[in-house]
């Protein structure tokens, strides 16, 4: 896969505990791309506990700041939680690959 590569000028919203987090997840995508069957899920769990946590302070952020359209980009949240918690389910059925497949969209 190509790794995704974090740039300041394309992706920094110049809100430290944001930006710390999506660094993370960039981290976390490379590394999940490139994991052998037998780490995939563990890797894809790793994925979705910091998906999960980052969405809900962001959440909190946004309802702090009374952000437009804050329920659709909620929504975008539940949709990404629920891609890696089908990809989680397709693991531990047997078929890996689920989850750097996502990696890789």
């Amino acid at each position: 896969m190509t790794q995704l590569e974090w740039q300041d000028t394309l992706h920094a919203l110049q809100a430290g505990p944001m930006d710390t987090a999506h660094q993370a997840f960039v981290t976390l995508t490379n590394t999940l791309a490139d994991v052998s069957d037998d780490e995939e899920l563990a890797c894809l769990t790793q994925v979705f506990v910091h998906c999960k946590e980052h969405f809900a302070q962001e959440e909190l952020w946004m309802q702090a700041s009374h952000m437009p359209s804050i329920e659709n980009h909620m929504r975008d949240h539940e949709g990404v939680l629920t891609l890696l918690e089908s990809a989680a389910a397709d693991l531990r059925a047997g078929q890996h690959g689920a989850g750097r497949e996502l990696a890789e969209s």
